[in-house]
């Protein structure tokens, strides 16, 4: 950190790095909202079976297990945010059907699981791990990575708290899950490169 002798030099220096970046168009728009939108057209490929993901089974009047429908929770999320990080992106649910396509990107999920308290109340923990690969147009492979959450929630007494925590504990993975994919997406040396 540098150190200024005085404080009125510090506040000039400080006032003029302001007044410099007021002045010049588009540098504060560019360091706080920097456009990352990747000038190519991508295939989303969402399987039905991907979307059906599921860990655990739902009540009965047997059972107070909860079902952790991440692939219903994580679906609509996943387009929605990959539509506003690429410039053309198409869902479909086949890699048969990536027509023009430039890249494809293809989702997978390679662990989902959840701890089971013993006592009511208790924390319960969500992870999660989604995989990630990316082809170009000719199908050869371009980028392989993986993405993890891990989210807790406190958990109620009765079914129904029980069953609103398990949905809470999807959608907070889920959310960590896609910003985590779109980050990692979008500044992969290997996409990037993609679009030059």
């Amino acid at each position: 950190m540098v150190q200024y002798p005085n404080r009125s030099l510090a506040t000039t220096f400080f006032s003029a790095c302001v007044l410099s970046v007021t002045l010049t168009p588009g540098v504060a728009q560019s360091a706080s909202a920097p456009d990352t939108k990747l000038s190519v057209k991508a295939a989303l490929v969402l399987t039905p079976e991907f979307c059906a993901t599921t860990y655990g089974k739902n009540h009965s009047w047997v059972t107070v297990e909860e079902a952790f429908e991440i692939g219903k929770a994580i679906c609509p999320e996943l387009e929605t945010a990959l539509k506003s990080a690429f410039y053309s992106l198409t869902r479909v649910e086949s890699t048969t059907s990536v027509g023009d396509a430039q890249i494809v990107l293809l989702p997978r999920f390679v662990d989902v699981r959840a701890n089971r308290p013993g006592k009511a109340k208790a924390e319960r923990e969500m992870m999660a791990v989604l995989e990630w690969t990316v082809k170009d147009a000719a199908g050869r492979t371009v980028w392989l990575d993986t993405v993890q959450s891990i989210v807790q929630h406190q958990m109620g007494r009765s079914i129904g708290q029980q069953k609103q925590g398990a949905e809470q504990l999807v959608q907070d993975s889920a959310k960590s899950l896609v910003e985590q994919s779109v980050s990692k997406l979008v500044s992969a040396p290997e996409i990037r490169k993609l679009t030059q």
